[in-house]
């Protein structure tokens, strides 16, 4: 069975607060799931999130709730 990587998640809430989560052992992908479940739960709390892996971002990922409130 294949280890994963390690990620952190970087979350902007929509007040301009940065919150950090950290994933071990996880792949890209379950990371990706995550954050789209985060963001069913958390309406439009957090604007988009960063996933970085060794202190470089790899992927950046906007709320599509969030994104509708702006502009809608």
């Amino acid at each position: 069975m294949e280890r994963g990587q390690d990620f952190t998640l970087e979350f902007l809430r929509c007040d301009g607060v940065r919150e950090a989560a950290r994933l071990t052992h996880h792949s890209l992908a379950q990371a990706r799931e995550l954050v789209e479940r985060v963001f069913q739960l958390g309406g439009d709390l957090y604007s988009e999130v960063e996933i970085l892996s060794d202190g470089r971002r790899v992927e950046t990922i906007k709320n599509p709730a969030s994104e509708s409130r702006l502009t809608g």
